[in-house]
């Protein structure tokens, strides 16, 4: 915590006292000879009048092709003032557009059955295998899990290897979504870590093994993708744990539910299924006749 620093941006914006068309004409007149100064000034109308964000120095200094000292001197005027905004290091600029998600009937099927079982508590194992549509199925559950307010946790083998997985999520749920992995600085992890603790955004958590410590408030359901991979397996550093079972574990402290996806189940995982300790889901066709 006491490494962390927030992001900090410059922003410029007109004083308040010059913010009527006669004060305007008063300042450009007064700035009379100040041909840069004066050009300062109407290239902030004009990114003012182009977009309704705030403008920020660096901005405006590129535009208007000004020295810092040429700024300075408008806000030491008092024609335009500074001000600061923290920004967050970890921005997802989609804004989701939630189109129907159309399930095949053995897609509702299953779905359907994955329900039935949460009131069981067991981890449910979902078999489905390749291409048969799992991540229909997945949004499906989450969507539900979001309308009532509670945070997912979407463990996933390697960041790299589901690139086209995490934009689909943002496609549908927009900034809800967030991903959470060691190759963020350490800075943009912290921020992820106090928008988790404080729910202030980001209920959607996709991450690797690390981002099963995240301090969640209200967990609902934890998937788990790829759930036969090695590499939820931790050898080295400390701790050394396995990412896989330890969410089990989480889904019992929290009162979540768990799915454990996977098209060539563990050996583990497959005989837990056999032994009752675990419910199994089976998706057996593939989606669209593929």
């Amino acid at each position: 915590f006491e490494q962390y620093k927030p992001k900090l941006i410059k922003y410029m914006r007109l004083s308040e006292s010059y913010e009527n068309p006669q004060a305007m004409n008063a300042m450009l007149e007064e700035l009379g000879r100040a041909h840069k100064q004066k050009e300062i000034v109407m290239q902030f109308f004009i990114l003012q009048a182009q977009s309704n964000k705030p403008i920020s120095r660096k901005k405006l200094k590129e535009k208007a092709q000004a020295s810092a000292a040429s700024l300075n001197a408008l806000v030491d005027k008092g024609f335009l003032e500074e001000y600061t905004l923290q920004i967050d290091r970890v921005q997802n600029q989609n804004q989701g557009i939630q189109q129907p998600i159309n399930l095949s009937a053995e897609q509702q099927a299953a779905l359907n059955q994955i329900e039935a079982n949460y009131k069981s508590l067991k981890p449910i194992l979902f078999h489905g295998i390749t291409s048969s549509g799992k991540t229909e199925v997945y949004m499906k559950l989450i969507d539900k899990q979001m309308k009532k307010g509670k945070q997912v946790l979407f463990l996933v083998p390697e960041i790299a290897l589901t690139t086209q997985l995490i934009k689909r999520l943002e496609a549908y749920f927009g900034e809800e979504v967030m991903v959470y992995h060691s190759k963020y600085s350490q800075q943009e992890r912290f921020e992820t870590y106090l928008h988790i603790y404080n729910q202030t955004k980001g209920k959607i958590i996709v991450g690797t093994r690390s981002a099963l410590l995240l301090p969640f408030q209200d967990l609902g359901l934890i998937l788990v993708e790829e759930s036969h991979e090695n590499s939820f397996k931790q050898l080295n550093p400390a701790p050394r744990y396995h990412a896989r079972d330890a969410a089990v574990v989480l889904s019992h402290l929290c009162k979540a539910s768990i799915v454990l996806g996977t098209a060539t189940p563990s050996i583990e995982s497959y005989y837990n299924a056999q032994r009752d300790k675990y419910a199994l889901v089976s998706l057996k066709k593939r989606y669209g006749q593929v």
